[in-house]
């Protein structure tokens, strides 16, 4: 017969630190658009310095 699997505790902080990871990332890419010396596909016409890391 089957024996049932081993009940494993789940880590419900790596859920939160993914989405935390992805909307880290969205904002990178959001700022793409806005600096001047990243390249970028796309660019916007509101070009800032501030969102550059210096």
């Amino acid at each position: 017969m089957n024996k049932p699997l081993p009940v494993t505790h789940r880590h419900y902080f790596h859920d939160w630190l993914r989405v935390i990871a992805v909307a880290v990332l969205n904002l990178y890419h959001l700022g793409m658009l806005f600096s001047e010396n990243w390249g970028f596909h796309y660019k916007s016409t509101y070009i800032s310095h501030y969102v550059e890391y210096y």
